[in-house]
């Protein structure tokens, strides 16, 4: 035989659609309206689903990036990095193509290489993004192998 459970009193408050707020919760930890207890924040039943009509954008993605704390200067260490290495490889390619040294041509691959990484980490996650679209560009300008094959196509 099983026991019935207790009826429950309109003193008690239900317990199924509330969870401790925690530490570090962003919002107010005040006593509500309804009488709950500070540190409460309801919970939506089970079964419940928000339904969103429109996917975000890719620019409303991006814009939605909060990976950063709020003040100071956003990071760009390797959009930047991206930038610079790729016009160094640039450069060591044009200089040891014009000057027919081609220790300074082969220098320029490694170059690309390092530049494209980081104008993937650039792009991908968000710092310095901008930087890293032109490191990208710049480090496939300085790409032995690229322009190689760009020249054997058009050709």
């Amino acid at each position: 035989m099983s026991v019935p459970p207790p009826q429950k009193t309109p003193a008690t408050r239900p317990t199924s659609n509330i969870r401790p707020a925690g530490i570090g919760a962003s919002y107010a930890l005040n006593p509500t309206p309804q009488g709950r207890a500070a540190g409460y924040v309801p919970v939506a039943p089970l079964g419940h689903t928000e339904v969103i009509a429109n996917a975000p954008t890719l620019g409303q993605f991006w814009r939605s990036d909060i990976r950063r704390t709020t003040g100071g200067r956003r990071p760009r260490w390797a959009g930047l990095t991206a930038f610079w290495v790729g016009l160094a490889a640039i450069g060591f390619l044009v200089i040891g193509t014009v000057i027919g040294v081609s220790t300074l041509a082969a220098i320029a691959l490694p170059l690309s290489t390092v530049a494209l990484f980081f104008a993937i980490i650039a792009i991908i996650a968000g710092v310095g993004r901008a930087l890293g679209f032109f490191g990208l560009i710049l480090a496939l300008i300085g790409n032995v192998v690229v322009v190689d094959w760009f020249l054997h196509l058009f050709s």
